[in-house]
């Protein structure tokens, strides 16, 4: 064995730590294959595979590989489903948020439909209000039943869901609802419209087209239906 004192032998012979490994007894370099695969996504992993075993076709040196070729097809082939299924699954919740968010709308839309023809039936009347099993406001004196202050900070980001943009601002003081609108590309005022009403500060929007370009803003609504100004639009890029 040499040591260190050996003679002939320096500290800088050539002999390096990280020198390819050579093959023992044949003082042949071995090449060290590739691991690529882990960061992939699955539709490219599936064709990694799918090449692996075109190359294998009357490859002699494949024989030796045909069980672990085997099970790597079989679990391509479970990998390849469960991503079909999630996609799948993905479109259908998008779609399914999207008839949520227009059914809510619609719904809101009635409801203050209802509100509107209960106040001008009571006649604003707080007893009659009531008995009918709605809330009322009653400004105090000198109290203003006015808009509420505009609605500021607000963000945009991707949603969970292909097609779903997740709308966020600052709580407003006294706001009951929050009003949404969109706008596509080019901005201009009278390509807004409301998508939807929350009681909370964030609203998902679902059902837009990948790829577009939309603004989006929000306002918020008082107790007594007053809606202050609308915040500065923002804008993203649908993923």
């Amino acid at each position: 064995m040499a040591r260190y004192d050996t003679p002939g032998l320096r500290w800088d012979s050539g002999v390096r730590y990280d020198e390819p490994e050579v093959q023992p007894g044949k003082g042949k370099v071995m090449a060290r294959i590739l691991r690529s695969l882990k960061k992939q996504s699955i539709p490219n992993k599936v064709d990694v595979v799918d090449q692996l075993a075109q190359a294998s076709a009357g490859n002699p040196l494949a024989t030796q590989l045909a069980t672990e070729l085997a099970d790597l097809q079989a679990k391509k082939a479970l990998a390849k489903a469960a991503y079909d299924a999630a996609q799948l699954a993905q479109a259908a919740a998008v779609q399914r948020t999207a008839d949520q968010n227009t059914a809510e709308s619609d719904l809101d839309d009635s409801y203050d439909a209802y509100v509107d023809k209960a106040q001008t039936v009571t006649g604003g009347d707080l007893a009659k209000i009531r008995s009918l099993g709605l809330d009322a406001y009653v400004p105090g004196p000198g109290a203003s039943a006015g808009p509420m202050t505009q609605v500021v900070n607000l963000s945009v980001s991707t949603g969970d869901f292909s097609g779903t943009v997740d709308v966020h601002c600052d709580k407003v003081p006294g706001a009951k609802t929050y009003v949404v609108q969109v706008c596509a590309d080019p901005l201009t005022e009278a390509g807004w419209h409301i998508v939807g009403a929350t009681p909370k500060s964030s609203y998902t929007v679902a059902g837009l087209t990948v790829g577009s370009k939309q603004w989006f803003r929000m306002a918020a609504v008082g107790v007594d239906g007053a809606q202050g100004p609308w915040s500065d639009p923002a804008m993203l890029v649908v993923q």
